[in-house]
């Protein structure tokens, strides 16, 4: 994920405010947002974003621009017009070619566009498109100067401790928005919440039971990591043991290897979803669990967004959780803070020393904490 926008400190903040005050902010009907890089997790944050815009600038077409992987967990945003995908029309594996996209977004006629994930590629996009009101990251020495309006890098100012939530609400605030209380947004059908009831009592799991989901993994190709698969193991064996409740594995494709040794090493027996969901069920499954226990990832941004009780893992020092923690929804941070010689990045740590640390207490303790509160507000 990238590390941009606005200010939350004194000296810069006056300093943006004196540019928003000398300048006046256009009129925008039809506007387009771009976020095509990043994953589920970033998409989900960015919902408050297309809220502010469409209410606040009072837009006729408001439309968002994304990959085809994250398409689905958009699709039934209330805020949003139309979904365009950047997908090449002959091979669905590669993004649109440059001038195909180029010629579609023109068609459209927009008079606003925010890049939330600059890139070289739509900043001229944009620009040779003729949307008047441009909007994306300042200090990009390559393109910035494409923009009509530019929002400075929070992190080459020192901010690493406001959320991504509110980092995003930059961008929207240098056109006259971003007023609005952010509040995420993923709405669940009722066809994919009876679905997974009816999954759920398939295995003996009724809607009276307590169930805990917990998303070990990080997406990550696992071959050659030293990965806690016992560790992860003796955890979810202690959930159901000790509190006497159904646990429910998640993970997407990549991850199946990776949650079929953890449920191998396991003395109890979970149920085992990794793989087997579409992202909208994935949410639906969220939403129906007590408490959801996930590595920093976009399943835990999902639960956030579900208002879902979660207990997130923050391994790595590249993990920063003021900036990913789980946005206004209940949760407990766990953190492990182990001396480590290695680049501390999840791409590139073979080790996970970290993981390895992370003990049953860990997540046993806050996990009853969680579920006494649930069972308080229930009461």
């Amino acid at each position: 994920m990238p590390d941009y926008a606005g200010c939350s400190f004194m000296f810069p903040v006056h300093l943006i405010m004196l540019h928003r005050k000398s300048s006046s902010h256009p009129i925008m009907k039809r506007m387009l947002v771009i976020l095509t890089h990043g994953g589920i997790g970033d998409i989900i944050l960015a919902t408050p974003v297309l809220k502010s815009l469409k209410e606040e600038l009072s837009l006729e077409y408001l439309a968002i621009l994304v990959s085809s992987y994250t398409e689905d967990i958009i699709r039934d945003n209330p805020y949003l017009d139309e979904i365009l995908i950047d997908v090449d029309p002959q091979d669905k594996n590669k993004r649109a070619p440059f001038f195909h996209l180029l010629r579609k977004i023109k068609s459209y006629n927009f008079d606003g566009a925010i890049l939330l994930w600059s890139t070289a590629r739509f900043a001229w996009l944009i620009y040779l498109a003729g949307i008047p009101v441009r909007v994306g990251q300042d200090f990009r020495l390559l393109y910035s100067f494409l923009y009509t309006h530019r929002v400075p890098l929070r992190s080459l100012l020192g901010d690493r401790e406001s959320h991504w939530v509110e980092c995003l609400m930059d961008f929207p605030r240098q056109i006259g928005a971003g007023r609005l209380e952010p509040e995420l947004c993923l709405p669940i059908r009722e066809i994919y919440k009876k679905e997974i009831e009816e999954l759920l009592e398939g295995k003996g799991i009724s809607k009276k039971n307590l169930l805990i989901g917990f998303h070990p993994g990080r997406g990550l190709d696992i071959t050659d990591v030293n990965w806690p698969y016992e560790n992860f193991a003796q955890i979810g064996d202690a959930i159901q043991t000790e509190l006497k409740v159904h646990l429910v594995l998640t993970g997407g494709e990549k991850e199946k290897e990776l949650i079929g040794r953890i449920e191998g090493s396991m003395k109890t027996s979970p149920v085992n979803m990794a793989g087997k969901l579409s992202l909208m069920h994935l949410a639906a499954l969220i939403n129906r669990c007590n408490v959801f226990i996930s590595m920093d990832s976009g399943p835990m941004h999902m639960a956030s967004a579900c208002k879902t009780p979660v207990i997130a893992i923050f391994a790595l020092k590249s993990d920063l959780p003021p900036r990913w923690k789980p946005y206004k929804t209940k949760h407990v941070i766990v953190r492990k803070d182990v001396s480590c010689t290695d680049k501390c990045i999840k791409e590139k740590c073979r080790h996970f020393s970290c993981l390895h640390e992370l003990s049953v207490q860990d997540i046993l303790e806050p996990l009853k904490g969680l579920l006494k509160n649930d069972e308080q507000r229930n009461s």
